[in-house]
């Protein structure tokens, strides 16, 4: 290895600050300087890498609840919960998922849809001259994974901006996230029933602000209800929010 050229500085090494990426950021660190790359402890980010993406979320409750909980007070939650409640639906069985079809499609896909979201142009077209229940099996799961796709751009946004916001301490759920984290090095085996346990803390806490997610509270209790369907798709406990809060129909069956 070379010889570090001129004099060190007095001052201690620093990590990275928490807006910095790119190739700007790994300039900084040189390729031979590996006693100044191993004192850069890693970042929630690195630590945490189901929050590169909601598929990775989708496989931990308790991160998941944590970057829903932060999506709806500073978002649009609407691109997110279609996302999840498409997958839901792809999981159903056939006659389920046309039932549900239908209600999905007023809810999120209807020009006065409390949870409207952006669609492709083409299934718009479709749905304007065509009833949902009339189109194919087929059909309908050609446009389902068709409208996950579309909202995609603006999901990888918002998670951009969560992992950007934890790394300042500026997101909900931190507590619970490192309770999980000592819970698994201490019993690896029950670390599952906890993470639950823990998303269903984070649940409770969001019940007790859901009607401040929107200035209309219809739209409020809906989408409060519709995140509590999904928490209870995984696993998760609830109170009943669902049933008791919001004014509609949607998903309210048992999956």
């Amino acid at each position: 290895t070379n010889a570090p050229q001129g004099p060190k500085s007095p001052f201690p090494p620093k990590a990275p600050c928490a807006g910095a990426r790119g190739p700007s950021a790994a300039a900084i660190i040189g390729a031979e300087d590996e006693d100044f790359e191993n004192d850069i402890e890693p970042t929630p980010e690195e630590q945490n890498s189901q929050f590169q993406s909601l598929e990775l979320l989708r496989q931990h409750p308790l991160s998941l609840m944590a970057f829903l909980q932060h999506v709806v007070l500073q978002f649009d939650s609407c691109p997110v919960l279609c996302y999840l409640h498409v997958d839901m639906m792809r999981r159903m069985n056939p006659k389920e998922g046309r039932k549900q079809f239908v209600e999905f499609c007023h809810l999120f896909l209807d020009k006065a849809g409390l949870l409207r979201v952006p669609i492709p142009h083409h299934v718009q077209f479709e749905l304007e001259r065509t009833r949902p229940e009339l189109l194919s099996e087929e059909a309908q799961r050609r446009f389902l994974q068709d409208i996950q796709n579309f909202q995609e751009p603006e999901i990888s946004r918002q998670l951009e901006d969560f992992r950007s916001r934890r790394l300042m301490g500026m997101t909900p759920g931190e507590q619970e996230l490192s309770e999980l984290e000592w819970s698994r090095a201490r019993d690896p085996s029950g670390c599952e029933s906890k993470e639950k346990q823990l998303a269903e803390q984070l649940l409770a806490r969001l019940e007790e602000v859901h009607l401040t997610i929107s200035s209309d509270e219809e739209k409020s209790s809906i989408i409060f209800g519709t995140i509590v369907t999904y928490m209870k798709f995984l696993g998760v406990r609830t109170k009943g929010g669902d049933a008791k809060k919001s004014k509609s129909n949607f998903f309210r069956k048992k999956v």
